[in-house]
């Protein structure tokens, strides 16, 4: 017989997080506890949060395509003076207390980063040893 509590979560997880979760074999690991479901629900909630920032970061980054273009091939340097300039205006944002405008600028800084990365995966061989510092 299954417990209250166990029948209440189990009411909670929703039919896509449960395929998601079948997906990663994530059920062949429970142990049959309330403990252990507690754990896949916790897992759920933030895979919601995960999938939430994910589309808010690729969201600003097919902005940025539409703007600036999608292949820049920027220097290092310059991707470093645009992610700096973005985490400005985080700590602007921050210091004036706009809770809701530091969110908005750290998805700013999350795409640029992406974006960067993106950057040097698709031309890092084409990129000048300029771009690096040796020490």
């Amino acid at each position: 017989m299954i417990s209250p509590e166990l029948q209440e979560l189990i009411s909670k997880i929703d039919i896509s997080t449960i395929e998601k979760i079948t997906a990663f074999k994530k059920w062949q690991n429970w142990d049959g506890t309330l403990a252990g479901l507690q754990k896949l629900y916790a897992d759920q909630q933030r895979t919601k949060i995960e999938d939430e920032v994910y589309c808010l970061v690729y969201d600003e980054r097919m902005r940025q395509d539409a703007k600036w273009g999608i292949d820049r091939m920027m220097s290092n340097w310059s991707w470093m003076a645009v992610i700096v300039e973005e985490i400005g205006e985080v700590a602007e944002a921050m210091l004036k207390g706009e809770l809701p405008n530091v969110r908005h600028e750290l998805i700013h800084v999350a795409a640029v980063a992406v974006a960067w990365l993106e950057d040097i995966v698709a031309h890092g061989d084409e990129r000048s040893d300029r771009d690096f510092i040796h020490g």
